[in-house]
């Protein structure tokens, strides 16, 4: 047994001796400036070139997704809105002191939108009303369509929606759309595009 270790370790040890010569060998090879090559001017250029498409391609899908995330961030805040004045609305939430709450709603246009308080008169008609807050969309984002004013909010005391479809709100920047939806049983969500579902 001896002996057969010994002959396995000779036979071991002369093979990575070889080895070790074989790798010399081709590492003085590599030193012999005839074999050495450079690049060509034509091929730098194609390096380049490629490296210029490619940077300007993840540069451009940045740019898009950044307009994305801007939208979508802006359709949470006006969802926000929305369920602000729901909320007000189911809390009966009196704006103005003094005064009989009846409806809350959400007004919007070009990059502005508001809650707007709504209280009845000496006759008890929903008729007088008050800007509560006013927020502006923020990063170049604006709506594409506007609203009627009167109907695009919720009734006391149950935030009752004063609209008998689904009411839309278009959110828009570069191209990219995304829609707050409120639908007439009083849900609000976000949906890609322009349409509510």
């Amino acid at each position: 047994m001896q002996k057969r270790n010994n002959n396995f370790l000779t036979r071991f040890y002369r093979h990575c001796v070889r080895k070790r010569k074989q790798g010399f060998a081709s590492l003085t090879s590599l030193g012999n400036k005839k074999n050495l090559q450079g690049l060509t001017l034509i091929e730098l250029l194609i390096v380049f070139a490629i490296i210029s498409i490619v940077s300007a391609i993840v540069l451009l899908n940045f740019s898009t997704n950044r307009s994305q995330k801007q939208v979508e961030m802006a359709a949470r805040e006006v969802s926000g809105v929305f369920h602000e004045a729901q909320n007000y609305s189911l809390t009966g939430k009196q704006a103005v002191p003094g005064t009989s709450p009846c409806k809350f709603t959400v007004s919007w246009a070009a990059s502005s939108y508001s809650i707007v308080y709504w209280y009845k008169d000496a006759s008890g008609n929903c008729v007088l009303q008050s800007n509560f807050r006013t927020y502006v969309l923020s990063n170049g984002v604006t709506f594409s369509n506007s609203n009627n004013l009167d109907t695009s909010g919720f009734t006391l005391p149950h935030a009752a929606t004063l609209f008998g479809s689904t009411l839309a709100v278009n959110l828009v920047k570069s191209g990219y759309y995304r829609s707050v939806c409120v639908s007439t049983s009083g849900l609000i969500s976000e949906v890609s595009g322009q349409s509510c579902p």
